[in-house]
């Protein structure tokens, strides 16, 4: 037999080889991998890649052109031309779920044609699965049999959406409100004491009433001093001690007279503040008294009264002054406070300085002449007081009711003087003079109304204030004691009471 050429030989064995080849990579692939809707589908695309790379022809047509195209012999002059590569086009690939979605195609990128060296035919590359779209993601490690596909929910109706319900809560059609501007209430609020209730108040200021704030006051006083009034003369009918009182009196008293006091606060906090006040007051009265027809008068502040009557004692005289001050620092705190109602207490420390001015004359005759009594008493003390201070407020109309009460105990010593000089007689000098260290108790209560603007920044009172000086010292007290040598027992209370205006301003 002939042998056989060896080159279609040699393309035979390659041809054949190749084929088993692709045969037995197959049928491991098919071993390796389990089928599935994925595998299938990229199976196909890469078919009909290599279908339409290849031709009609089949490989092995193609083989042989390749080789014709190639063919390096001399004696061929024309290489051969591989026909042209027809490719069909195809409909994209339509997927469904199992929800009946609208179907979309995706688009498959064409397979990458890759010729390597030395290798009889080209080798087709499976594309590359593209991205599926974004409402359709597919887990890949999954079946496709339990792949999830998200779907768009439907569009919820606008005014449902203005409400917003927390999450444990289950969300009922028929519940919600048809109005849109209704909104859920939310949880109870709760409050602090700077943050009070003002919410709960119609026409209440952001700024509540139990606030502290930066102000400044002025008050008006108009007070009138009691329990110190003094009779500095008599009538009676003759000049023996004997001879009976006719009725008239010269008397010193006190009228309500004008005073003020000045203050400010500055806050610490919302809840406390430091204040200072500053308090004069000042009261002077005088009288005249003559005696009628026959009568005489006995002078009351002479030492002694009777042997200072004389037949010409006709007419006396007498001036009388009081007047204190007060300094005080205070820390001021909120112990109760609500939108339209305060309670605060307050402490801090005193000075009180309180003085007494006394003259008296009268022309006893002329065996003595112009009679004279002079009494001065002062007093310097330091101490301490606290006190309470509250506000009631209608919310509607700005007006209110406050109270004030406060206890201050001060010490010092007490001085006292008193001098008696005769017109005639230069040497019938009677005087004393006294200290004594007292702790003074002064007690202080006012109530009044007032009202404010809308945020408090200026406010209007007008009260009735009573105070109390216990454990002092005064100047009828005194002149009795000097009279009957008795100095152990002049304890006296001294008091103030009256009208109290105050202008207020906050900052």
């Amino acid at each position: 037999m002939k042998p056989l050429n060896s080159r279609p030989s040699l393309v035979l064995l390659m041809i054949l080889f190749g084929v088993c080849k692709m045969a037995v990579s197959a049928e491991v692939d098919a071993d390796t991998a389990p089928p599935s809707d994925a595998a299938l589908t990229e199976a196909k695309l890469a078919i009909s890649a290599t279908k339409r790379t290849a031709g009609a022809r089949g490989p092995l047509a193609d083989s042989l052109s390749w080789l014709a195209a190639n063919d390096s012999r001399p004696s061929k002059k024309v290489p051969l031309t591989p026909p042209p590569v027809i490719v069909e086009d195809e409909k994209p690939l339509v997927m469904k779920s199992r929800m009946e979605a609208p179907a979309q195609a995706v688009a498959q990128p064409q397979p990458t044609m890759i010729q390597s060296a030395g290798l009889p035919q080209p080798v087709a590359y499976p594309p590359v699965a593209a991205p599926l779209p974004v409402a359709y993601p597919q887990v890949a490690s999954q079946p496709a049999a339990f792949q999830q596909v998200a779907y768009q929910q439907p569009a919820v109706p606008q005014y449902q959406q203005q409400f917003s319900l927390p999450q444990d809560r289950p969300v009922v059609a028929q519940q919600l409100p048809i109005s849109f501007q209704q909104q859920v209430p939310s949880a109870e609020p709760t409050y602090s004491i700077a943050e009070s209730v003002c919410d709960t108040c119609e026409d209440c200021c952001p700024d509540p009433l139990d606030c502290h704030r930066c102000g400044v006051w002025a008050d008006f006083l108009y007070l009138r001093p009691g329990e110190i009034d003094y009779i500095y003369a008599v009538e009676q009918t003759g000049t023996l001690p004997t001879d009976s009182p006719t009725g008239p009196v010269g008397r010193v008293g006190f009228d309500a007279m004008p005073g003020w006091r000045v203050g400010a606060t500055l806050p610490i906090c919302d809840c406390s503040s430091i204040q200072a006040s500053y308090t004069w007051f000042q009261a002077t009265t005088s009288n005249t008294i003559t005696a009628d027809g026959t009568n005489v008068l006995v002078f009351q502040p002479g030492i002694p009264p009777i042997p200072n009557v004389g037949a010409s004692s006709i007419e006396s005289s007498a001036d009388y002054a009081i007047r204190f001050q007060k300094f005080n620092v205070d820390y001021r705190s909120l112990l109760y406070g609500t939108c339209d109602s305060a309670v605060n207490y307050f402490g801090g420390v005193r000075y009180v300085n309180l003085e007494q001015n006394f003259r008296a004359s009268q022309n006893v005759g002329v065996a003595v002449g112009l009679s004279q009594v002079r009494t001065d008493i002062n007093v310097d003390a330091f101490g301490i007081g606290f006190g309470l201070d509250a506000i009631k407020r209608r919310c509607d109309c700005g007006v209110f009711a406050y109270g004030r009460t406060s206890a201050s105990f001060v010490a010092g010593e007490m001085q006292a003087d008193i001098r008696q000089t005769q017109q005639f007689v230069p040497s019938a000098i009677v005087g004393n003079s006294l200290r004594d260290y007292r702790v003074l108790s002064i007690l202080d209560a006012e109530l009044g109304l007032g009202w404010q603007t809308h945020c408090g920044r200026l406010k209007l009172s007008a009260g009735y204030e009573f105070s109390g000086w216990f454990n002092a010292l005064t100047v009828p007290t005194y002149i009795l004691g000097v009279q009957n040598r008795e100095f152990s027992e002049m304890i006296e209370t001294i008091s103030f009471n009256g009208l109290v205006a105050r202008a207020l301003v906050q900052f």
